[in-house]
C-alpha cells in the first residue's frame, strides 16, 4: 500500500470488498467463523486486519507534520 491513496481510493477500496463479500454465498460468513479463536478463519481474519492497521498507521504517519514543525511555514 502506498501513501498516495486517497480517502476515496480507501473508500472505493472498501466498497469494492462489501460488494464481493455481499455476493458470496459461503456458509463461513454467515457462521461467523472468524469469531471462534479456534479457527483458521479466525487466524486470518486476524492477520487481515493486523495488515490493515499497519498500513492505516503508515498512512497517517505519512500524513503527520514533522516533530517540531508546528506554526512553521512550508
Amino acid at each position: 500500500m502506498t501513501a498516495d491513496l486517497t480517502f476515496d481510493d480507501l473508500s472505493a477500496r472498501a466498497a469494492t470488498i462489501n460488494s464481493w463479500l455481499s455476493a458470496q454465498k459461503t456458509s463461513e460468513i454467515s457462521q461467523q467463523r472468524h469469531l471462534d479463536r479456534s479457527t483458521p478463519e479466525c487466524a486470518y481474519w486476524h492477520l487481515g486486519y493486523q495488515q490493515a492497521l499497519t498500513d492505516a498507521i503508515a498512512l497517517l504517519k505519512h500524513a503527520s507534520p514533522a516533530a517540531g514543525s508546528a506554526g512553521k511555514t512550508n
